[in-house]
């Protein structure tokens, strides 16, 4: 800012080098290795400085620690918070700054590096193809079952997929609450050599289990929720044409693993594919097994 410039309202710099020689009306927040205030910052100012400033601009010249000074007519009129490396208090001149002054350390900045979206992309159609796979290696007939039972009952599906979802953490919650109690009781009968044991133990293993069911039902929805976008594409485009079920599998992967990147659309098809994988499997368990039909062969009419 050069001189007799103005900023109406607040001012926020981030560089190297900063010189304020004009008037600021209101606050300023200013991050730099060296700092020049030539003006009046009317309101409130808040400076981070480096260690050392020993840089040099087209206007500037080499600052000595602690990075911020005042030159003829600099002026803070509010408080003025100073951020080092350290907490240290550095020497100012006198009726710079005309409220109060506090030093603070520099406080870390955490960076969170951004994922490669290719690379998650990439793990996220191996994972859901690997699943789809091995649920055709292991249990084609009962995907197909699965399927029919989604293509005729979608409410249904979806309802038991919502109790399915809310009743395994409270299944969890009441098994910790009975292995608590029996574990309590055989504690007041003076059996604590099995109740200690049957509580240090049976809890992880309990809670261990539930998650890991959680985890299982949600990469095999996955697979589940791939190998049907796969067969509906292919059915869509190809009614009359039949493809393995192996290349349908690997199109629905693809397809789910592209939608899980958008943040909030991911998050809700992963639950969908949830729910309804879910409601469909406890349906097509309970239907009552299917009997063979038996051909029936007509005797030949007598002439």
């Amino acid at each position: 800012m050069s001189p007799g410039s103005v900023i109406g309202r607040d001012v926020a710099v981030g560089s190297a080098q900063a010189q304020l020689d004009g008037r600021v009306t209101r606050n300023a927040y200013v991050g730099a290795n060296g700092i020049q205030v030539g003006g009046v910052i009317g309101g409130n100012a808040k400076m981070a400085v480096g260690d050392t400033a020993a840089l040099t601009g087209n206007n500037l010249t080499t600052f000595s620690d602690p990075g911020l000074r005042f030159t003829s007519g600099g002026r803070i009129a509010g408080d003025l918070t100073l951020q080092r490396s350290d907490s240290g208090q550095a020497a100012l001149p006198a009726e710079v700054v005309g409220g109060q002054v506090t030093y603070a350390p520099i406080n870390g900045v955490s960076i969170q590096a951004r994922r490669n979206p290719f690379a998650s992309f990439l793990s996220a159609f191996v994972g859901i193809a690997l699943v789809g796979l091995l649920l055709l290696w292991l249990a084609r007939p009962r995907l197909l079952g699965v399927r029919e039972t989604l293509r005729t009952a979608p409410a249904p599906s979806l309802g038991y997929g919502a109790m399915a979802f809310v009743g395994l953490p409270i299944a969890a919650l009441l098994g910790v609450l009975a292995l608590g109690v029996l574990a309590g009781a055989l504690m007041l009968l003076r059996l604590g050599g099995l109740g200690l044991p049957l509580a240090f133990i049976g809890l992880p293993v309990l809670l261990g289990g539930a998650t890991l069911v959680a985890w299982l039902a949600l990469l095999g929805a996955q697979g589940f929720a791939a190998y049907l976008i796969g067969t509906w594409i292919v059915h869509a485009l190809q009614p009359k044409e039949s493809m393995a079920p192996v290349a349908m599998m690997l199109i629905g992967a693809l397809l789910l693993a592209l939608v899980l990147q958008i943040p909030v659309l991911g998050a809700l098809a992963t639950l969908a594919a949830l729910l309804l994988s879910l409601g469909a499997l406890w349906l097509t368990l309970r239907a009552p097994p299917r009997r063979p039909v038996m051909p029936q062969v007509s005797a030949p009419q007598a002439t």
